[in-house]
């Protein structure tokens, strides 16, 4: 619960810093917060339901968890468009985003279905990237 800021990767130019939200799209108790990170980005990281040895099943949380979401949307993005900049993924996450009850501190919680749909008709329309 403190100013990312101050924190390695989270304050390292061009890096996307991610904060954890909980069901209730409220920041985490643990996530630090985002409010002066120049790329901020939000994703599920409470309760997140994930494989563990023996072939069973069990909820973490934490950013480790939340940060799978948006690395995911990135590969996605990437794949279809190698040369996109962190700038221009970032700025469709943002655009796509939706509010949580703290955006200022937490970020706009990412919606991966709307951002792949916007960055489809983006480059859809380009010709040239």
């Amino acid at each position: 619960s403190r100013d990312a800021s101050k924190f390695t990767p989270a304050n390292a130019q061009g890096v996307i810093a991610v904060s954890a939200i909980d069901e209730n799209k409220n920041l985490a108790t643990f996530s630090n917060t985002l409010e002066n990170i120049q790329m901020g980005i939000a994703a599920p990281g409470q309760n997140i339901i994930s494989t563990t040895p023996n072939h069973s099943y069990k909820t973490f949380s934490g950013t480790s968890m939340a940060t799978p979401y948006v690395a995911g949307l990135v590969a996605v993005f990437k794949a279809l468009q190698p040369d996109i900049t962190t700038e221009e993924i970032f700025s469709i996450l943002d655009k796509t985003g939706s509010e949580t009850s703290q955006t200022n501190l937490s970020g706009k919680l990412i919606q991966p279905g709307q951002s792949i749909e916007y960055f489809i008709n983006y480059f859809s329309h380009q010709e040239e990237f």
